[in-house]
């Protein structure tokens, strides 16, 4: 060590032991007097803990240089730019406020001023650290604004706006989006060709600025056939946005093609019947495996038992028992046949039968659910329709919301990015490792 770490050393051992001393007896006195719960105490105690440390990181950040290598360096316009002095900058820490001293570079030809130190620690343009940037943008991913202010304060001590949450996290969600699908494709690069390669996709409504909208949802996983024959899924990634069906048709098969659907045994695409889904695979993916999830066509059966007879009728129960088990057998034929035979008087009556005979008419190829669990198919869409609450629901459509375009559109990336293990992935692009000083230019 130098002399200079050394003077350091011993100066932030005597401050700590400082710190750690009030704070035992001030813990001390709280236990003494029984006017707090453990609960408090450790509050406190981890309140103290944190000056502590904040104490041991301001003293580390000293040991760095402040960004000056020469009285020159270049500029971005081809100029260069003059050292003019030392700024101080305070940083908001996961343990506290702590202060840089940055050297200041000014170019006189673009009017552009830097602070490489800035740079390097990955602060450049923010007095958040990459340690609150992080833990903020999870508690934003997860829990309403408000309420991961309330998160972060009782259980870390920290102290952010709702307004300061929703600039750094839309900061971070729009830079996230970009390279979207290449994290997709490295996070996938090891594994071999899938046995079966799964695509799902779903909308759902979200309350916006310009009314009830409806984002849409995909799903790629992979599954393989356990040794009954039964398919057992595995890795799954989401991607979604805010646009329309041919725009994001696009955007599910890049998701897929990094994902290696060209190379995947058996491709089949699940979804709950809407038109806009079977032309986007019939586009996209032509040679994929089409089908309609089960549970959607049993509900289709079930809207018609009950627009026909009360709730709880045996007739009811009976008729929709035999119709389920022809559409397990895959025997759509037979499903038809029986709706076509209801003669219900009233017109809101027939009109639900008619668009039922429409759905299951359109969706017969699809509905062969027989064939589908012999080949080890999934035939439920139940990924996507929990990545619909999961992903978009759960944080989105919580009471009173109401998004703007860009505010969904870069939370729902940042989201998309902790749920598909994205996070490390981004941390590493966004923000750079401490490195020694740069090299001289002049």
């Amino acid at each position: 060590m130098s002399a200079t770490l050394e003077s350091l050393v011993e100066q932030v051992r005597q401050k700590t032991a400082d710190a750690a001393e009030a704070a035992l007896r001030g813990v001390a006195a709280r236990v003494r007097s029984g006017g707090q719960d453990l609960a408090q105490i450790e509050r406190q105690v981890l309140l103290d803990a944190r000056g502590i440390g904040q104490i041991i990181l301001q003293a580390a950040l000293e040991t760095l240089d402040n960004g000056k290598t020469t009285s020159r360096r270049p500029c971005a316009c081809a100029g260069s730019q003059r050292y003019v002095s030392d700024r101080v900058k305070t940083l908001q820490t996961l343990l506290g406020p702590v202060e840089i001293g940055r050297a200041y570079y000014h170019c006189r030809r673009c009017g552009r001023g830097e602070f490489p130190l800035d740079g390097r620690l990955g602060v450049e343009g923010t007095t958040w650290t990459p340690g609150v940037q992080e833990v903020v943008a999870w508690a934003d991913a997860e829990l309403a604004y408000g309420r991961a202010v309330e998160f972060l304060k009782r259980t870390m001590g920290l102290s952010l706006s709702k307004d300061a949450h929703e600039t750094l996290s839309g900061a971070l969600g729009e830079a996230i989006e970009p390279k979207e699908i290449a994290r997709a494709a490295q996070a996938w690069a090891r594994l071999p060709p899938a046995e079966q390669l799964y695509i799902s996709c779903d909308g759902v409504k979200v309350n916006t600025d310009e009314g009830w909208k409806e984002p849409k949802l995909g799903a790629v996983f992979r599954a393989e056939r356990d040794k009954d024959g039964q398919p057992i899924r595995g890795p799954t990634r989401y991607v979604a946005h805010l646009e329309e069906a041919e725009s994001f048709g696009e955007r599910l098969w890049q998701l897929a093609d990094a994902l290696g659907v060209e190379k995947a045994h058996c491709v089949i695409v699940l979804g709950d019947g809407a038109p806009w889904i079977w032309n986007l695979a019939d586009f996209h993916f032509p040679q994929a495996v089409q089908i309609v999830d089960f549970y959607h066509a049993l509900e289709r059966l079930g809207e018609v038992a009950r627009c026909l007879w009360a709730e709880g009728d045996a007739q009811a129960t009976d008729w929709l028992a035999q119709r389920k088990t022809a559409l397990s057998n895959g025997d759509v034929g037979a499903v038809l046949r029986a709706l076509k035979r209801l003669s219900p008087a009233r017109k809101e009556q027939r009109d639900v039968i008619r668009k039922a005979i429409g759905y299951f008419h359109d969706n017969r190829q699809r509905m062969r659910y027989d064939r589908f669990r012999a080949q080890g198919y999934f035939i439920g869409s139940g990924i996507v329709e929990a990545g619909c609450k999961h992903v978009v629901a759960k944080r989105f459509k919580q009471s009173g919301m109401r998004w703007s375009r860009q505010g969904f559109l870069r939370l729902l990336h940042l989201r998309l990015c902790v749920i598909n293990g994205d996070w490390d992935a981004f941390a590493r692009s966004r923000f750079p490792r401490i490195s020694s000083s740069p090299a001289t230019y002049f």
